[in-house]
């Protein structure tokens, strides 16, 4: 994901890591042009742990990409279960990746859809049973 984010496809990119102090902000991490944005736009990323008995990660995730063929692609997600932060941070990071693959060929819901089964896909692959027993909500915002 690193390769891609950083590669010719991707303008900007940054994505969330988790934190696991209560309270504490999201680390953001910035690939390429960052989290650069369109003239006249503003953004802000955050994201803060809550309070918990136990110390665990933030499972809450987010990525911000913009990609050289002029799409904006924000995603945010909410994981669950013991590997939820791992889960939703993948997921925040691959469906920009998978949704640029199809946005040449597709209309954008179609696009967007693939994104959403080839990121599942991914996990089935590459997190095997942490993705069993954990999830993530997402909501993903693409505009050109």
């Amino acid at each position: 994901l690193d390769d891609w984010a950083a590669g010719p496809a991707v303008v900007g990119h940054a994505h969330s890591r988790p934190s696991s102090e209560p309270y504490a902000l999201s680390t953001v991490r910035e690939l390429s042009g960052g989290a650069g944005l369109p003239e006249g736009w503003g953004s802000r990323l955050v994201s803060a742990a809550g309070m918990k008995s136990t110390v665990c990660p933030n499972q809450d995730s987010f990525s911000y990409t913009i990609l050289r063929s002029g799409w904006l692609v924000c995603v945010a997600c909410d994981g669950h279960g013991s590997h939820g932060h791992t889960i939703s941070e993948r997921v925040a990071r691959a469906i920009p990746l998978h949704f640029s693959s199809h946005a040449p060929t597709m209309e954008p819901d179609e696009a967007l859809h693939r994104a959403f089964l080839d990121t599942q896909a991914g996990l089935e692959v590459s997190h095997g049973d942490a993705q069993r027993f954990s999830g993530s909500t997402a909501a993903a915002y693409c505009v050109q």
